[in-house]
């Protein structure tokens, strides 16, 4: 079966500053490939074919998606090494049709040495995929997940994504893991976001950790909240009995400032209070851990981030303003370090009940919310 190339190829390559790594891609490819072949246990299929061959390798490390590092600034002319990962699938078949579908991905390091990264059963086509520029520097590898046929249904496909978030030309951490409902690419579920789910320990689970149990895994973890964002929707979370859904959307632009971001709660499908919304502000998002909830609006400007955190409570059933901060943050282009350039610490409840004054509900923050915006 022919493919098109740029769903045959995995490969992805990351610079960083010595020198160039020596194995061979095609070694490395037979090497992934048998690792395959194991993993799948490929004897007990009738037959089974892996991709992609030798022969549609690029021969030029020019026709591969880089990532670049700078070198340091006291090697200001260092010799570049090349991190690359590459990866394989395969199709295994009984009584000539499609049973099961697999992948491995492996690490050529630095040193040239060729490492395991992960395999995984019934998801296939890997390929690797542009990440927008933010201060998180992300791979992003796409796939396809298979799901088998039955005797009542035809094998189906969906469209997933990891990202891994990278550390250094060796060490990457998974990120995201994302499954579309469809083709199109427009609803999907969030199984894993580590800003969301690990927002204290982004170094939690490492490319080397992914297995299929760790993914099933996301999927039956129990979360507090539904997530939504745009028509977005997550499996449904329940708390006490009852879903709270977490909508960000992003409405058409209609102010000089073009940008928009707005933030809603909804309760038995009714929204608490009134959305949150900000101009001037590119991104918003949610994070939680255990009852604190936050509500997270950021911009950019060149190596300047701005971020300003809703916190809130959730007591019996109900939300509080628990704090309301900002920071500020300079990124250095060169080093990609970011320097904490101020923290503002607008509401404190703790401060607030030393002072004998009232805790403040979200419905009413959202009110007093409209009322300070410039219309």
């Amino acid at each position: 079966m022919k493919k098109i190339l740029g769903l045959l190829i995995g490969v992805l390559i990351l610079h960083g500053a010595s020198n160039p790594f020596a194995t061979t891609q095609a070694q490395a490819l037979g090497a992934i490939q048998q690792w395959l072949a194991d993993f799948m246990q490929a004897k007990q299929y009738q037959r089974f074919f892996l991709y992609p061959p030798t022969s549609d390798l690029p021969s030029s490390l020019d026709d591969y998606p880089t990532y670049g590092t700078s070198c340091p600034k006291d090697q200001p002319h260092c010799h570049k090494i090349t991190t690359l990962l590459l990866s394989a699938y395969g199709e295994f078949y009984k009584d000539y049709q499609v049973q099961a579908k697999g992948m491995c991905l492996g690490i050529i390091k630095p040193s040239s040495a060729l490492e395991k990264g992960f395999c995984l059963k019934d998801f296939t086509e890997p390929r690797f995929e542009d990440t927008p520029k933010q201060g998180i520097r992300l791979i992003k590898l796409a796939m396809l997940r298979f799901i088998p046929p039955t005797l009542t249904s035809q094998a189906q496909h969906k469209p997933v994504v990891l990202e891994f978030r990278i550390v250094s030309e060796e060490r990457f951490y998974l990120y995201r893991f994302r499954e579309f409902k469809g083709w199109w690419r427009s609803d999907y579920y969030d199984f894993y976001d580590q800003l969301r789910d690990d927002p204290k320990d982004p170094y939690k689970y490492p490319l080397e950790a992914v297995t299929n149990q760790l993914l099933e895994h996301f999927k039956t973890m129990p979360r507090i909240f539904a997530f939504k964002g745009e028509a977005l929707q997550n499996s449904i979370d329940y708390l006490e009995g009852t879903p709270y859904t977490l909508v960000r959307s992003t409405p058409k632009p209609h102010s000089k400032l073009g940008d928009l971001v707005c933030l809603s709660i909804l309760h038995q499908q009714q929204i608490i209070g009134r959305s949150l919304c900000l101009e001037g502000y590119q991104q918003g998002g949610f994070a939680h851990q255990g009852d604190l909830l936050k509500l997270e609006f950021s911009r950019q400007y060149s190596n300047i981030l701005q971020k300003l955190t809703i916190t809130l409570k959730l007591q019996k059933g109900q939300f509080w303003l628990d704090r309301l901060s900002g920071q500020t943050l300079r990124t250095d282009t060169q080093t990609g370090v970011s320097e904490l350039l101020e923290s503002p610490l607008f509401y404190d409840q703790n401060q607030e009940d030393f002072k004998h004054r009232a805790p403040i509900s979200f419905k009413k923050f959202t009110q007093m919310w409209q009322k300070n915006q410039p219309r």
